[in-house]
């Protein structure tokens, strides 16, 4: 049997009004014998919502474009 996983998290470098978290995971598994192969696969991904208040461009005034 073989099997595979990996998980990461990412972080924003600029304070924001959420913490705007980044979540990643995968997991593979198979296994096989003389007559049989047998490959599953699975990955969940989650990122938090960027808010337009939390982006310089989205929250500026007419004047500072």
């Amino acid at each position: 049997m073989v099997w595979k996983s990996q998980g990461a998290l990412g972080f924003p470098t600029q304070k924001t009004s959420n913490n705007l978290l980044e979540y990643q995971a995968s997991l593979v598994v198979g296994a096989s014998s003389e007559n049989t192969r047998f490959v599953a696969g699975a990955h969940y991904y989650h990122m938090d919502p960027l808010l337009s208040k939390d982006r310089k461009v989205a929250s500026a005034g007419i004047q500072d474009l």
